[in-house]
């Protein structure tokens, strides 16, 4: 099975995939030489870039549209900039950001991902994440030195117990997990789930926060990950200080409360319409790099 091509001009602003998938958006993507390799559903995606596009193989073969989808190529990121750079501070941040995109994830996935991510590391998040694959998904293929698996169905994790879990180095977050997948279930799965990209973002994040273990700043990060509400802004401390300091001029609380968390995401909102979250990402991934200056320059 030989290489296809997306041909995507100005593919150096439009997709880099270091900054996509290596920015805590996603937690099951390698690296191999040139060559980027992670899993969605129940396919092995491989990825590089060149001058003329972005070249893809999936394992079992799949469709040019399912890439496409996968990296919601129909957004134009290079419009969103345009747009954006108008803001003084982000003018100062995004060329040394290239081609942050958000990815469409499958939604359940997403969602045991960032119950995962509570106060806990991308590595070992990365890690929670393989185990429950390799003990409760099933088998895509042996490519690049393993076995790589999909993740499993609500219905398949249902069957895991919180001993299990633990063992398998979730600890508190077991109980999560298994009764926020009950709940899954009871509500009718990933038919369910999908129907919250119906929804408006408020209606969806609350229906989301029911989930045992699942706060605001959790349920932000699937809205905006798991269920493309593009305009969530997921706000951790890192993101706290950046709005606070950049977009609310400082004079929110320094304490971050359900109050100051609301006023600070309608802010950056307003400034970055309806595709903030994207805006969002590509200051997350420069506060990663420590690419950020402290202080906003008065304009």
């Amino acid at each position: 099975m030989g290489w296809n091509l997306i041909e995507l001009p100005n593919i150096e602003e439009e997709f880099n995939p270091e900054n996509t998938f290596f920015i805590g958006q996603v937690f099951n993507w390698m690296k191999e030489d040139n060559i980027y390799v992670g899993c969605f559903g129940n396919k092995l995606l491989e990825i590089y870039v060149e001058q003329s596009g972005i070249k893809w193989k999936l394992t079992p073969e799949g469709t040019e549209e399912e890439v496409r989808s996968y990296l919601n190529l129909d957004i134009s990121l290079i419009s969103l900039l345009n747009d954006w750079k108008k803001d003084s501070f982000f003018n100062q941040i995004y060329q040394n950001q290239p081609g942050v995109r958000i990815l469409k994830q499958p939604v359940f996935e997403c969602l045991i991902s960032f119950i995962c991510s509570q106060n806990n590391n991308v590595k070992r998040i990365s890690q929670n994440i393989e185990s429950i694959k390799m003990t409760y998904g099933t088998e895509i293929c042996e490519k690049y030195g393993k076995t790589w698996y999909a993740f499993p169905s609500p219905a398949d994790l249902s069957k895991a117990k919180i001993s299990e879990l633990i063992n398998l180095g979730l600890g508190y977050r077991a109980k999560y997990i298994v009764n926020s997948v009950e709940r899954i279930v009871e509500k009718g799965g990933n038919e369910w789930l999908n129907s919250l990209k119906e929804m408006d973002y408020e209606e969806a994040k609350l229906e989301i926060m029911e989930l045992e273990g699942i706060g605001p700043k959790v349920a932000d990060c699937i809205c905006l990950f798991g269920l493309n509400h593009f305009s969530t802004v997921p706000l951790d401390v890192h993101m706290w200080r950046i709005v606070r300091e950049h977009y609310l001029a400082g004079k929110a609380s320094k304490s971050m409360s359900a109050k100051a968390y609301a006023a600070a995401t309608s802010a950056f909102v307003s400034v970055f319409g309806s595709y903030a979250g994207w805006a969002h990402s590509i200051l997350y991934a420069a506060s990663l790099k420590k690419a950020l200056p402290l202080k906003r320059k008065l304009r």
